[in-house]
């Protein structure tokens, strides 16, 4: 009940902070965390549920989030959107200029000369060091063999989590690596996150306990 209750609060403090592709991997990550575990406990399908129309209890009845959260489709007068759209096709054609290798970690060009493709002058050039996307970033960077890469490195923390959800001593911890590394990698899709270092320290702490975790009951999965 008291971990619960922290995680409504935070869930509220999350809406608030208006960051909507936080929004979006986090009611994600929670609705697979309500599938995982719903056959061994019914009880989570109504946390969810209570949890789920707190936020749009939240979200109806104040304008801001009403606001930010229709934004979140809006590709045509959306400022935010429209140039993050134009970050992804800039890097898109980095890696194809660079497929292999790409341009190198941390050498993507700044300010890139993208023209916008609608007419409107308050976007101008791409400019910064990122491009809000994980993924992208990686293949400018690292060309398709540092993406291949970065694939097999976060592939193989999710399987692994994964194989461990079935054993009793590791569920827990196996639960929590799974999902936020699942939450971790949806973020990524909207956001260049290995630029946010409270982020990483804290994702990789919490994957560090999750392993702790597999080593010390490791003669029991055997």
């Amino acid at each position: 009940v008291f971990l619960m209750a922290i995680a409504i609060v935070a869930v509220i403090a999350l809406i608030f902070n208006g960051t909507r592709s936080i929004w979006i991997s986090v009611l994600i990550t929670m609705m697979l965390y309500t599938i995982i575990n719903s056959m061994r406990n019914k009880k989570i399908i109504l946390v969810f549920s209570i949890v789920l129309m707190t936020v749009i209890g939240v979200g109806l009845t104040n304008p801001y989030i009403s606001q930010r959260a229709h934004s979140i489709f809006d590709t045509k007068t959306n400022l935010s959107n429209i140039q993050r759209i134009n970050m992804w096709k800039y890097g898109w054609g980095i890696f194809l200029g660079h497929p292999v290798l790409g341009v190198g970690l941390g050498c993507l060009p700044h300010g890139g000369n993208l023209e916008n493709p609608v007419e409107n002058p308050m976007i101008g050039t791409i400019k910064g060091d990122h491009i809000h996307n994980n993924f992208l970033q990686m293949l400018a960077e690292n060309g398709i063999i540092g993406f291949i890469g970065f694939c097999y490195l976060f592939g193989s923390i999710l399987y692994s989590s994964w194989k461990k959800i079935h054993y009793e001593k590791t569920r827990t911890w196996a639960t929590i690596g799974f999902l936020c590394t699942g939450d971790f990698l949806l973020h990524g899709f909207f956001d260049y996150t290995f630029k946010l270092s409270i982020v990483m320290y804290t994702y990789w702490f919490i994957l560090g306990l999750a392993y702790v975790s597999f080593s010390l009951n490791r003669e029991d999965l055997n």
